[in-house]
């Protein structure tokens, strides 16, 4: 049997068939959700507050409070891995506008989509 219930304020509850439950022992119980989330929130502030102070090793203990399963090594080279993909996305978006500007735009959208074929097939084996 289902039993709608709405918290009328004063540690009372209203029951769907109308009939009023009230009690001074009332917990407020918080999401775990939200817990969670700051929890996980506070853990990359750590991350990158050691990340930007060069201490691996508050780093490795913050990804280990996360869950993550890469060492400080291993997510420091993913990070400079993405650097360099950054640097070249800005370096494409550059030449991209250069060529528009000129009027070229036919080989500003033949340029992209050949990057973009290699970009997907690196993507495709991991590279």
């Amino acid at each position: 049997m289902k039993m709608d219930l709405l918290w009328i304020g004063n540690g009372c509850l209203l029951h769907s068939h109308g009939q009023n439950e009230c009690t001074s022992n009332v917990e407020i119980v918080e999401d775990n959700d939200d817990v969670e989330d700051q929890f996980l929130e506070e853990r990359f502030d750590q991350f990158a507050m050691a990340l930007a102070l060069n201490d691996d090793e508050m780093a490795e203990k913050a990804l280990q409070e996360m869950g993550s399963p890469l060492e400080i090594n291993q997510m420091k080279h993913l990070m400079k891995g993405m650097t360099e993909i950054e640097k070249q996305l800005h370096q494409l978006y550059e030449e991209m506008n250069r060529m528009i500007e000129k009027g070229d735009q036919a080989t500003a959208n033949d340029m992209i989509e050949a990057k973009y074929k290699v970009v997907k097939g690196q993507f495709e084996s991991g590279i």
